[in-house]
């Protein structure tokens, strides 16, 4: 599980983009919520709009029973001689906005299925969420070092305070803190992330802002 923070213009769209491609170049299904207008980055990409609220509960609703039903076959058949189904990534864009939604019944409702995600999380492989108002130095292990290895990174160049996921909350309020306590000069699309071992590890979207979403 991954959850972004970062400024407004810091490139969590971007990294969120470039992650997306990565997973479709590994034969990931991918879904992103998000509200509508954004351009995807690739038309293969499924789209939901959160203000389509029957179809979001459904979607999450599907996802969380095939989290389940993966669970059920690993239990009883193992995986030997099964073929592989293909894993999962859902991307959450500007996830804080939607839980300012002032329909509560919605947002408990969304809130029960993340919980539920969160909790069948090995079946579902990844599961990022970005919170707002790269390509890494090595590209090709972004999916293995960030995803695998760390639970939150931080873009952008000053600390903010945002919503983060519940069971990542400790680790991004941690990581924040020590980039407050130290003299960083980030630019648009840098920022850090923590390994598995604690040390804090660059990542950098040079380009940006040379075109492209500024709105990340």
């Amino acid at each position: 599980m991954l959850t972004i923070s970062g400024n407004h213009g810091s490139g969590k769209t971007m990294l969120a983009d470039s992650i997306m491609l990565q997973a479709l170049s590994g034969q990931y299904a991918v879904i992103r919520f998000d509200f509508e207008g954004k351009p995807l980055p690739s038309p293969i990409v499924s789209q939901v709009d959160y203000e389509a609220k029957a179809e979001t509960l459904e979607v999450l609703d599907r996802t969380v029973a095939e989290i389940r039903r993966r669970g059920t076959c690993l239990e009883k058949h193992g995986v030997e001689g099964d073929p592989t189904p293909r894993p999962l990534l859902l991307v959450f864009e500007d996830l804080d906005t939607l839980m300012e939604t002032e329909d509560r019944y919605y947002l408990r409702a969304v809130e029960e299925r993340l919980r539920e995600v969160e909790t069948g999380i090995s079946g579902l492989r990844v599961y990022l969420a970005l919170v707002s108002s790269t390509f890494p130095m090595e590209e090709h292990s972004l999916l293995k070092n960030v995803i695998s290895h760390s639970g939150h990174v931080h873009l952008g160049y000053s600390p903010i305070e945002e919503y983060v996921l519940p069971s990542n909350r400790e680790q991004a309020s941690h990581l924040i803190t020590r980039l407050a306590n130290h003299s960083f000069q980030l630019l648009p699309g840098q920022g850090f992330y923590e390994d598995r071992f604690g040390a804090l590890k660059p990542i950098s979207q040079p380009h940006a802002f040379e075109g492209g979403n500024h709105n990340a």
